[in-house]
């Protein structure tokens, strides 16, 4: 066997780009395996949806529900997020089907849909479009579609099995939504969905939310005073026999455990299956809850800005005392103050770089502050650190406190418009990169000199990750 020798450091890099660029082409010509679209068909692969078919494939009987992964072709995630696609895809067939579009050539559909980022994941349901918020493994994109598969309502037999149901079966959500028609005949949920203009409207708008939030009925003999604060009256019907009935009436409430319900009464109020799919947006969000990647968007997107207790979670105390405090205020506090905001909790040490844009230090924690994510404003003040979260929401709600912007981590924007420009040119930016270091070195180095790399281990370099990940873009 021979081995080469190189004459010079130009004809080493000459040749290494040669390379690159070979590598460089064969990734951008890469074409994943996938079918196209074909109406009345199961899919069963991933499939290729365009501005021309979107429309039709998410309407598609044989394919009521869509997964939809929103890519560009020079996308490093999207390329990683394909093989997971596609494996998932015949796993989930006949229950859901996973499609993908192309953003550099189906640009009027991503813009509909105001699709910033890649890959951006939505589901289609009925032919309406959602964000999916949940995990992109395979598995949670398998346990995604039975959890679509399943009833939209189920039917328990009492209060006390519903409580239990929404601590123990809603996936660590905490929260629940009853729909109770006292008029609702003995039969199966579906029969019980069909009974009343109620249960129709509540099986239309748990069908609607049926991604993120979980929906429950009871028999209508079922005893309800415990949610609705009402005793049964008592009455004698034409045949002389003794019934009873409960006040309330029908409705939808909200059940969280050791949270008094909130409800939208038949007997107060028009309820219709608009009002209803907004009262479950709007209160579908436990009254604390621990805030990450998966919820923070959603929660944040609300209408309403976020009370953040951040903690060091090796500090057992502070984290519960932290989290008691916020509980008992949403609670107890006043509804003036209460209903303006939404409450939850951060990992100080986890998320430290990202709370970083907030002024806050770990070595200060714990502490909490207010952000209302769309805008990118927030509200803290270290005076307010050891007095009653009252005080300081007050102080908020008077103006005494005046609220800041958010720009990122220093340097960080700055550094994302190069790093999204260097993107959205590839692979040409990379050749761009690779000539402008040939460039230099050839410049740099004289002609003649062996500088072969030394037979060494290749170290392992870490890269560091985008610090600004839960805010995002900036709403226009």
């Amino acid at each position: 066997m021979c081995r080469s020798k190189y004459s010079s450091l130009k004809d080493i890099v000459y040749t290494k780009m040669l390379r690159y660029a070979v590598l460089v082409a064969l990734l951008a010509c890469s074409v994943t395996a996938i079918e196209d679209f074909v109406d009345g068909k199961v899919a069963r692969r991933v499939v290729r949806l365009t501005n021309d078919n979107f429309k039709t494939a998410i309407k598609d009987p044989a394919n009521p529900i869509w997964l939809i992964s929103f890519t560009a072709y020079w996308c490093g995630h999207c390329k990683k997020l394909a093989p997971v696609l596609e494996t998932a895809a015949p796993q989930v067939a006949g229950r859901m089907a996973i499609g993908k579009i192309d953003c550099t050539e189906d640009k009027k559909i991503c813009e509909k849909y105001k699709i910033r980022g890649y890959p951006t994941l939505k589901f289609a349901l009925d032919g309406d479009l959602f964000d999916y918020t949940l995990g992109r493994t395979e598995e949670d994109i398998v346990a995604f579609a039975e959890r679509l598969s399943r009833p939209t309502v189920n039917l328990l037999e009492s209060v006390d099995r519903v409580m239990k149901y929404t601590v123990e079966d809603t996936f660590g959500h905490g929260v629940s939504f009853l729909c109770h028609d006292p008029k609702a005949p003995e039969g199966s949920v579906e029969q019980m969905l069909k009974s009343s203009k109620l249960m129709q409207i509540c099986s239309q708008a748990a069908r609607k939310e049926m991604a993120n939030a979980h929906f429950i009925t009871l028999p209508g003999e079922a005893d309800v005073s415990s949610i609705t604060g009402e005793d049964e009256e008592v009455f004698t019907d034409e045949n002389g026999i003794t019934q009873k009935k409960p006040k309330a009436g029908g409705f939808v409430c909200r059940l969280e455990k050791n949270v008094p319900p909130r409800c939208l009464m038949e007997k107060e109020t028009i309820i219709d299956t608009d009002s209803v799919v907004e009262f479950v947006r709007v209160n579908n969000v436990a009254t604390v809850s621990e805030l990450g990647p998966q919820n923070f968007h959603r929660i944040g997107r609300l209408g309403r800005p976020l009370v953040i207790g951040v903690a060091d979670l090796n500090e057992d105390e502070h984290i519960e005392k932290m989290k008691s405090e916020l509980a008992n205020f949403a609670v107890k506090g006043a509804s003036s103050l209460t209903s303006k905001y939404y409450f939850g909790w951060m990992d100080g040490v986890k998320w430290a770089k990202f709370l970083q844009q907030f002024d806050i230090k770990q070595e200060e924690l714990p502490q909490i502050f207010v952000l209302d994510v769309p805008k990118r404003k927030y509200w803290r003040d270290p005076q307010y650190k050891d007095k009653p979260l009252k005080d300081f929401l007050t102080a908020i709600a008077d103006g005494d406190i005046e609220s800041k912007e958010s720009g990122g981590v220093r340097g960080a924007q700055f550094l994302n418009r190069i790093a999204g420009g260097f993107v959205n040119w590839m692979p040409w930016s990379l050749f761009l990169l690779l000539g402008m270091i040939a460039a230099v070195v050839v410049a740099v180095v004289p002609d003649g000199k062996d500088l072969r790399p030394p037979h060494k281990g290749a170290g392992g370099g870490g890269s560091s990750q985008p610090v600004d990940t839960l805010l995002g873009k900036k709403d226009s």
